[in-house]
């Protein structure tokens, strides 16, 4: 009885997959909709980006949370050690809330001399109150007067607003990759 309510089910669902098609909407916009008047909500948007750049830079971790909407999620590729065998085996994904990173960021101590994260270039897509961000970074830190880098990377940066307020739902980011520059500003 089992195994034929398991068959129906999939056939179910292998017929509902046959009858949906995949379309590219016009100009990235979601579900095929005309280009909207967006640009106050763009604006908005960028301006809510910056912000959250500028309270990264400040590293003042409580008002970076109101960057974010209460348990929004952040995500990257954590781990990795050199030598080590298949980074299958040392790497992996780790999804944390917006509260366990902030309680983890105040516990740290690097960057003492210099921290900077900044917006280099974004491409922001809206639709009503959501907006997904792609966005290149640019984090400079120094340890000493003598130890400063910069490195670059991505955040892909899922954003809703209510209330007239702009917030991160979901962060998902990763460092620039070897062999694979970002350009530069």
């Amino acid at each position: 009885m089992m195994l034929r309510l398991r068959h129906a089910r999939l056939i179910a669902v292998a017929a509902l997959l046959g009858a949906c098609s995949i379309e590219r909407a016009p100009a990235g916009r979601p579900g095929g909709a005309a280009p909207p008047s967006d640009s106050l909500a763009s604006a908005d948007v960028y301006a809510a980006l910056r912000l959250y750049y500028a309270r990264m830079t400040a590293r003042d971790w409580k008002v970076l949370a109101q960057s974010f909407w209460p348990r929004a999620a952040i995500t990257a590729i954590m781990g990795g050690t050199p030598g080590a065998k298949g980074p299958a085996a040392t790497e992996r994904v780790e999804t944390i809330t917006v509260e366990e990173a902030i309680r983890q960021a105040a516990g740290m101590k690097d960057c003492p001399v210099r921290f900077a994260a900044e917006l280099t270039r974004a491409n922001v897509v809206t639709y009503g109150p959501l907006a997904d961000a792609w966005v290149t970074y640019r984090v400079t830190c120094g340890v000493s007067r003598d130890s400063v880098t910069t490195h670059y990377g991505i955040d892909a940066i899922h954003l809703m607003q209510h209330a007239g307020e702009w917030r991160i739902t979901g962060l998902t980011f990763t460092h620039e990759l070897p062999g694979a520059p970002l350009g530069r500003p």
